[in-house]
């Protein structure tokens, strides 16, 4: 940031020593607070936030009393990790002569204030004023620890000597007294201010019993009335110098419209934090750009402020309520926007009060930085602890708090939102999940009562076969008999035959030969027409057919038994193994077996989908043994696969 070149207004921040010449409005009251620090010892000033109660002090107060032999040293307890006390350590550490203190006050006592203030020598020899802006901070510390800075302070504020001081001076006779000895117990000559807000003044009450005249000298800093603040309008604008705007003037309405919006209700009060941010709204719109012209004319004309400038009383009205959010918007960056909401809004903010943050603390980009310190949200504020980032005025406080929670409303109805729809998406797959189960037992079940179908179709050609071969049993019984039957009706033929032969024999030899000649073409007709009979021939009944059905019905049935093993291995989730056992079935002829090994395929091809994303997914989680047992489970599934195999590989060295 170019110093060289600065703002008439400084915006939400206070007045800085250095833009006293920009001061302007405060003069009555710069004059009454100087006339009651430079003759009271302690001064307590108050007034409501946005009032201007430091603005006062650094470019109203502080000048004039450099210009008149004092030497201003501010002071903030904002630090709670630090006790009062210790804080002010630091502070006179860098003015303080430890060989002094070592000589005066060696050993426990010089660890009191009152000797460390003595022991301390300030620039010039000029008389120091503690400072102590924003005093409230201090009633964030502990009681006791507020308790003992407070008898303390009693000494010095009250020009008395501490009573350890007291009862070494006593003990030191009055003849060895030195005139150093007897320069270093006379009382200190030093000043004190508290500045704080008026709605915590009450609380100084506690600080009575140790300092009685804590409230004596009290200082309180009213708001501007009507001509204060057309006086810190106007006369800015009118200054030359190096400035990074033009000089220019206002429109006599204009004025008019922006007291009558700042001002109150019940009385012509005007607060200076709100005058400042209309102030700086007005300088935005006619700052030179490039060094050429402002944004609404050339800088060769005169420049006058008419109530358009910031929209007439509307426009006004939004500027005051919405000046943070415009700021913040304004970035134009949301990465940029979330990490100055992150900043401002939860590290600056603390209980509803502003809070310091050290600057080397703060990792943001240094062009966001510049663009915050600009728009004068935050400032950069030097504490004996070193610099720290605060919001800039206490009357910001309210509306970022406000925001504050507005965002983290909208962040947490935005995390539940996206909650809920992780939600849904987790039934969602669920109910998928379920379904695809639910499809998977009816595709088992259907298979299985495949399975029962073709078991009972065996068996019931078991059972067909057994009959045939019954059947075949009963017709080869019934074909014996058949043919002792017949052997039985040929008996007497053959006894016919032998009883005629004997008569033929006492006969003529021819007539005997020619009868025997016809008994033998009767007996052969009588065989040929036996032979030719069906029932005859069952006496010589080819059972190889029966043989072969028996052989097929018991390899069927082997078969089935492999069938069944592959169906037993289904149902465990071993689908390599069934669909292995299916398609061996299906070689040796088994029918009927296609939808079994198409639906075994597709549920060992899904499975083996999913243990090996879930394999995949524990590994990378870190929790290799749920990663083990999920790449083995998918191994099983496809022992040949190559992929599994280097997953394998990859994952089982993690295991236990």
């Amino acid at each position: 940031m170019n110093q060289s070149v600065r703002d008439r207004y400084p915006g939400i921040r206070s007045f800085e020593a250095s833009e006293r010449r920009l001061f302007f409005g405060r003069e009555a009251e710069t004059d009454d607070l100087f006339g009651l620090a430079k003759t009271r010892s302690l001064v307590v000033m108050f007034a409501k936030s946005g009032i201007g109660k430091s603005s006062l002090i650094n470019a109203g107060l502080v000048p004039k009393l450099e210009a008149d032999g004092f030497f201003p040293v501010p002071v903030r307890f904002q630090n709670t990790a630090s006790n009062p006390l210790d804080i002010m350590d630091r502070v006179l550490a860098w003015h303080m002569d430890h060989a002094v203190l070592d000589t005066f006050a060696p050993g426990e006592s010089g660890t009191h204030l009152w000797h460390k203030i003595k022991a301390s020598k300030f620039e010039g020899g000029r008389t120091p004023i503690f400072i102590f802006d924003q005093f409230e901070e201090f009633f964030n510390h502990p009681a006791g620890e507020r308790a003992k800075f407070a008898r303390q302070l009693a000494d010095l504020a009250d020009h008395r000597l501490p009573e350890i001081a007291l009862e070494a001076l006593q003990s030191i006779p009055r003849p060895a007294r030195t005139t150093e000895q007897l320069a270093w117990y006379t009382p200190a000559n030093v000043r004190f201010l508290i500045a704080l807000r008026s709605d915590r003044l009450s609380e100084l009450n506690e600080m009575t019993a140790a300092i009685p005249s804590v409230l004596q000298n009290r200082f309180e800093l009213r708001p501007l009335n009507s001509a204060q603040a057309r006086l810190a309008i106007t006369k800015p604008a009118q200054l030359e110098g190096d400035f990074a705007s033009p000089t220019f003037t206002f429109q006599e309405e204009t004025l008019r419209d922006m007291l009558q919006n700042l001002s109150s209700a019940r009385a012509d009060e005007i607060e200076s934090f709100q005058l400042q941010i209309l102030c700086g709204e007005i300088e935005k719109k006619i700052k030179v750009v490039d060094g050429g012209t402002t944004s609404l004319a050339p800088r060769s004309l005169p420049l006058t402020v008419t109530p358009d400038y910031l929209g007439g009383k509307a426009g006004i009205s939004n500027i005051l309520n919405n000046y943070y959010e415009n700021q913040i918007v304004g970035l134009h960056h949301d990465d940029h926007e979330k990490l100055a909401r992150h900043l401002i809004e939860d590290q600056l903010i603390a209980d509803n009060k502003r809070v310091g943050v050290a600057v080397e603390t703060v990792k943001l980009p240094p062009d966001l930085v510049e663009k915050l310190l600009l728009s004068r949200l935050i400032r950069r504020a030097p504490t004996h602890l070193g610099d720290v980032f605060e919001i800039s005025h206490d009357t910001l406080v309210e509306p970022i708090a406000k925001s504050r929670d507005l965002r983290r409303l909208a962040e947490e109805k935005e995390r539940l939102e996206r909650e809920r729809l992780e939600r849904e998406q987790e039934l969602a797959e669920q109910t998928r999940r379920l379904e695809q189960e639910r499809q998977l037992r009816t595709q088992a079940e259907q298979a299985q009562q495949e399975a029962d179908t073709q078991r009972q179709k065996a068996e019931a050609a078991l059972a067909e076969a057994e009959l045939l071969r019954q059947k075949a049993e009963r017709n080869a019984g019934r074909a014996f008999w058949f043919s002792v039957l017949c052997v039985v009706l040929l008996l007497p033929l053959v006894l016919f035959y032998w009883s005629l032969n004997t008569q033929f024999q006492r006969g003529v030899a021819e007539a005997a030969e020619q009868q025997r000649n016809q008994k033998f073409e009767d007996a052969a007709g009588s065989y040929q027409a036996l032979l030719d009979d069906r029932f005859f021939k069952v006496l010589f009944f080819d059972n190889q057919p029966l043989v072969d059905s028996i052989a097929a019905c018991r390899r069927m049935a082997d078969i089935q038994k492999k069938v069944q093993a592959a169906d037993a291995q289904f149902f465990n989730g071993e689908y390599y193994l069934a669909l292995g056992g299916y398609e061996a079935a299906q070689k040796l002829g088994f029918a009927g077996l296609e939808d079994k090994i198409e639906n075994t395929k597709r549920i060992r091809d899904l499975s083996l989908d999913i243990y090996t994303r879930k394999a995949e997914t524990f590994y990378d989680a870190e929790a290799y043994d749920l990663a083990c047992e999920y790449v083995e489970r998918a191994w099983r599934l496809d022992p040949e696969g190559e992929y599994l195999k280097r997953l394998r590989a990859r994952i089982l060295p993690k295991c236990k």
